[in-house]
């Protein structure tokens, strides 16, 4: 997530469908949240927030692309609360060191969302499909194999990398 306040680097393609299935996970999964009363006129990668250093940066992350939320134009540090409070939480397990992941279900669009966050090799362990250039196919070996070669590399350079996943639950789940 780029955090520099005059946007330089970003990379994404807010069009993607895989992009947009990423930026709703990174909106629902996060319990961060911005300290009331922010001074007007801040630019939102300044703004304060309550919440661990890599859920604040996903956050402001989400919060910079308001126009992508359900919520757009609001530039008062308020689109992602309001986003999430078009999605209801209905259950959540918190993040801790055992599990090394959060996970919640949101009812978002009518239907039940479970989203998911934490350390990639336990997101990945829990995933047998991929969503790649908008449809939903089998995880294979090979997309384990390069998910887990990124990984490493991204390791090397100090990165912080986190797994995101999200799955559309039955009805009756």
């Amino acid at each position: 997530v780029n955090t520099d306040p005059t946007g330089k680097g970003d990379v994404f393609d807010y069009n993607d469908p895989s992009f947009m299935h990423l930026f709703t996970v990174a909106t629902l999964c996060n319990n961060a949240t911005f300290e009331p009363e922010q001074e007007d006129g801040l630019n939102v990668m300044t703004y304060k927030t309550i919440g661990d250093a890599s859920e604040s940066a996903i956050l402001k992350f989400c919060e910079k692309r308001s126009d992508l939320l359900a919520s757009p134009g609001q530039k008062d540090g308020k689109a992602v609360a309001a986003a999430r409070d078009h999605s209801p939480k209905l259950v959540e397990i918190p993040f801790n060191s055992t599990n090394k992941f959060q996970v919640s279900v949101h009812k978002h669009n009518g239907k039940s969302l479970l989203v998911m966050k934490g350390a990639p090799e336990r997101i990945v362990e829990r995933c047998s499909t991929i969503f790649i250039d908008g449809n939903t196919i089998p995880m294979t070996a090979s997309h384990k194999a390069q998910f887990e070669e990124n990984n490493r590399d991204l390791a090397k350079l100090g990165e912080r990398v986190l797994g995101f996943c999200m799955l559309e639950l039955d009805a009756g789940a």
